[in-house]
C-alpha cells in the first residue's frame, strides 16, 4: 500500500489533533497534515499532493463546501470527506456535497470507530 496524505482542515485544534491522532493509531504508514484555515488549507495542497481532505464546512472567511466547489478541479483525485456540527447540519449542506462530488460526511462528534471506518473505506477502496 502507497503512503497517502491526509489533511484535516478545521478551525477547532482539538478536532484537528483528534482525527490526527486516531489516523496516526490506525493508519501509522500515512502523512497527516493540519490547517485552520481555508488559506492555510490551499498553499499546503499546492505544496503537495493530499489524498484524503477532512473539511469542516463552517469555517470563517470560506466554507468548506465553497473551497470544495472552487478548487476540487485543481486537485481532481483527492478524496473530500465534509464535517459539520451535529446542530449545524442542514439537508441544504448535504445535497451541495452530494453535487460536489464529496466522498462522505461525518456529523462532530463522531466516534472513533465512525472515524475509523470511513478512513478504511478510503483507505483501501477494495
Amino acid at each position: 500500500m502507497m503512503t497517502m496524505n491526509i489533511l484535516i482542515i478545521d478551525v477547532e485544534a482539538v478536532m484537528r489533533k483528534g482525527i490526527k491522532r486516531i489516523v496516526a493509531n490506525t493508519f501509522s504508514e500515512h502523512n497527516v497534515f493540519e490547517a485552520a484555515s481555508t488559506e492555510e488549507a490551499l498553499i499546503m495542497m499546492e505544496w503537495d499532493h493530499m489524498d484524503i481532505v477532512f473539511i469542516d464546512i463552517t469555517l470563517p472567511r470560506m466554507d468548506g463546501l465553497t473551497f470544495i466547489e472552487n478548487y476540487a478541479y485543481r486537485f481532481p483525485d483527492t478524496k473530500w470527506v465534509a464535517m459539520t456540527a451535529k446542530d449545524n447540519y442542514r439537508l441544504s449542506h448535504l445535497r451541495k456535497a452530494m453535487r460536489l462530488r464529496v466522498t462522505d460526511c461525518l456529523l462532530k462528534p463522531f466516534g472513533k470507530s465512525e472515524l475509523r471506518e470511513i478512513l478504511d473505506t478510503l483507505i483501501r477502496p477494495d
